[in-house]
């Protein structure tokens, strides 16, 4: 997977339409306080690009009075630090009341060659040591991996870290190529939203990218290419401001807020009923090529079906009462969905690997649940 910037805004502002208009629908039934705020103050994907300049002024000024310690990397080190530092400046308006997610996006690129050259990179060095594997067709390949971390700076000098990524390469002896890479920021970026001076900035540390002969793309100046730097892609609603950011995060954007329904499980109901399922994508092997949702309530049906209760058709409840009758002529309806509904997802293109995809995969929620 290798989706540019503005790929993946277009695609993923194009799937936040999806999703507000599919829930529009939704909540229109109920007409609740949700619906007006989905109208009114939808999810939105705000991107801040990566300033150089201005990320070296404020690193130069507070150098000055002590308040921030750069590390730099030793010339006998694999590890290569890059500091970037983006401004969230919002006003009381414009403030998000939650931060459905916050994306750092960076270009792993090879040294002394031109980003847009993508296909094409320098070999890594030769004397440095690899795994070596035989390929299907028998030949032997030389295998290695960098790492990329991030850390959110704190006072004095500290560092907290958020996330790390791993890219493997499969064979070292072709050219290493480009690649965009996503890390979690979310922590940090709430924690600046609460206060606008924590924001020192990210740390962002890549093992082996100098044995690979790789770097992480900071400067874009020198390169004219402003859509190669580092971007921060914050989801949310912003321009409704509420006391809302206390409260535990959750992912509304296929959440389903709505006034519970009539097969939705109570406590101490052991009768056919909707129990709560979450699916992670990234925990089903397989399904790493989803972007977004990361999470969602699939729900599943389970419980007793008495006769007479909550039949889904009339089949099911003269079933329910011939089985009552005698137990040896029919089976027992049982507790299955009644109601499916649709789920919007941005995944890679199959086809192409350097775009991305907005699909509706169909009967992927259980609504509601009936005894058939």
């Amino acid at each position: 997977m290798n989706i540019s910037q503005e790929e993946y805004e277009t695609k993923y502002n194009e799937y936040l339409t999806r999703v507000r208009e599919r829930r529009k629908r939704e909540l229109l039934e109920d007409y609740t306080f949700e619906y007006l705020e989905e109208v009114l103050n939808p999810v939105t994907l705000y991107s801040i690009k990566h300033n150089f300049s201005e990320t070296k002024l404020y690193q130069m000024k507070h150098e000055e009075n002590g308040s921030m310690r750069r590390r730099k990397r030793s010339p006998l080190s694999n590890n290569d630090a890059v500091y970037v530092r983006f401004p969230i400046e919002f006003d009381s308006a414009e403030m998000p009341d939650d931060v459905e997610e916050a994306v750092l996006r960076l270009l792993l690129s090879a040294k002394d060659v031109p980003p847009q050259q993508q296909q094409r990179h320098s070999y890594p060095h030769q004397h440095q040591r690899f795994h070596r594997n035989l390929s299907h067709d028998g030949r032997l390949t030389l295998n290695g991996a960098v790492t990329v971390k991030v850390y959110q700076l704190i006072e004095p000098y500290g560092r907290v870290w958020l996330a790390s990524r791993t890219i493997e390469f499969d064979n070292i002896n072709e050219p290493i190529s480009s690649r965009w890479i996503e890390l979690d920021v979310s922590k940090a970026v709430n924690g600046w939203l609460l206060s606008k001076q924590s924001n020192l900035g990210l740390e962002i540390v890549c093992d082996n990218c100098h044995q690979y002969n790789m770097y992480i793309m900071e400067d874009y100046s020198a390169n004219s290419e402003p859509d190669f730097s580092p971007v921060l892609n914050i989801v949310g609603r912003f321009g409704m401001h509420r006391e809302k950011r206390s409260r535990q995060h959750h992912h509304f954007m296929q959440a389903s807020r709505r006034k519970p329904r009539k097969t939705d499980c109570v406590q101490e109901n052991n009768k056919c009923c909707r129990h709560k399922m979450e699916v992670v994508f990234s925990e089903i092997k397989g399904y790493d090529f989803i972007i977004q949702p990361k999470t969602f309530d699939a729900g599943y049906c389970r419980g007793r079906c008495p006769p007479r209760y909550n039949p889904a058709h009339q089949h099911a409840f003269f079933q329910s009462l011939i089985w009552k009758q005698d137990k040896t002529k029919v089976p027992r309806p049982c507790c299955a969905p009644s109601k499916l509904a649709e789920l919007e997802v941005l995944h890679v293109d199959e086809k192409n690997k350097n775009k991305l995809q907005v699909s509706t995969w169909k009967d992927m929620r259980v609504q509601e649940c009936a005894c058939s």
